[in-house]
């Protein structure tokens, strides 16, 4: 993360209107957030807060990725040539249960999403070069 001041566990604590936020390294690539839910559970809809009171910061959300897992750390970047992403075999059920593009102008500040699936980690991932994850809080809700 950033800094002590915007570490992972502030978009986690169920304190989003209190306009804390989490922040990684400004310019990062493909820089995301994952959350353990402690145990694998069936997964209905992810709701993403984004960042309020900056000047332009809402928009750093752009492309944005959800990744449902039963391993830490496991999401796909690659795929083939029908653009479907494929994950490694060390990766067991690894699948993208989500992705978007936000425009402020059309989202919002917050937005809830389908990311139907059985999991026990949910992952924000926001790919690309030079990006900046800088969210206020990311629920998972169970279906």
């Amino acid at each position: 993360t950033y800094n002590s001041n915007y570490e992972a566990e502030k978009c986690i604590d169920g304190e989003w209107p209190m306009h804390k936020m989490c922040h990684s390294k400004s310019n990062s690539y493909s820089p995301w957030l994952e959350i353990d839910l402690g145990e694998t559970r069936q997964i209905g809809t992810v709701t993403i807060h984004n960042r309020r009171g900056c000047s332009g910061c809402r928009d750093r959300l752009g492309a944005w990725e959800l990744w449902v897992s039963d391993v830490p750390g496991t999401f796909c970047s690659a795929s083939n040539e029908y653009g479907i992403r494929l994950c490694e075999a060390s990766t067991p059920r690894a699948r993208l249960c989500a992705s978007g593009e936000y425009t402020h102008a059309s989202d919002g500040d917050d937005f809830t999403t389908l990311c139907a699936g059985l999991g026990r980690y949910v992952t924000l991932r926001l790919p690309g070069r030079s990006r900046t994850l800088n969210v206020a809080e990311v629920q998972v809700f169970a279906s």
